[in-house]
């Protein structure tokens, strides 16, 4: 059975409860927005890493087009099949130019700086490499795989890790 209630303390029930609906209209509205605001703060992130993305990939492409793919003639007579060659010669820019930047990512020029700095002539092994350069495991094997697809860097051997890493003459000359 409902309670009855006075004309007095029912206009202040009624009162309190506009009140709390009021006050909750009003937390709805700043939380949607901080929403709002939250939204657009993500969609501007967004949009400067598309388009530092492009930049980076625009960059690669530029490097990519530098670069000169040289195969070799074959000098055998055409009744022994031998595998066609195919090196990979990079173009070496000078470090001064904005356009240098597109060559050598970061972390390939922190790896390729600390072979460099090791100065060992049968090279190092992987794990004596990346204590040099003293980078995560992960980001030292993106930077060595770069500098290998570059043709800055040789292994010497098979499995990844036994092998020495040796500068290539491409490698050695590269100022970074």
């Amino acid at each position: 059975m409902a309670k009855k209630v006075g004309k007095k303390q029912a206009a202040e029930r009624l009162e309190r409860a506009q009140k709390r609906l009021d006050a909750a209209e009003r937390r709805w509205a700043e939380a949607e927005a901080e929403a709002r605001r939250l939204i657009e703060k993500a969609e501007l992130k967004a949009a400067r890493l598309r388009e530092e993305a492009g930049a980076r990939l625009a960059r690669r492409r530029q490097a990519l087009e530098r670069t000169q793919i040289v195969v070799a003639p074959e000098a055998e007579p055409a009744g022994t099949e031998e595998p066609q060659t195919t090196e990979f010669v990079p173009e070496i820019v000078p470090a001064t130019t904005e356009s240098s930047r597109a060559i050598l990512a970061d972390r390939e020029a922190r790896a390729l700086r600390a072979l460099q700095g090791l100065g060992r002539v049968h090279g190092a092994t992987a794990q004596e490499w990346r204590v040099a350069v003293g980078m995560p495991p992960t980001t030292f094997s993106r930077a060595r795989d770069g500098l290998l697809e570059a043709g800055l860097v040789s292994r010497d051997g098979d499995n990844p890790r036994d092998s020495r890493y040796i500068l290539t003459a491409a490698g050695s000359t590269v100022e970074v």
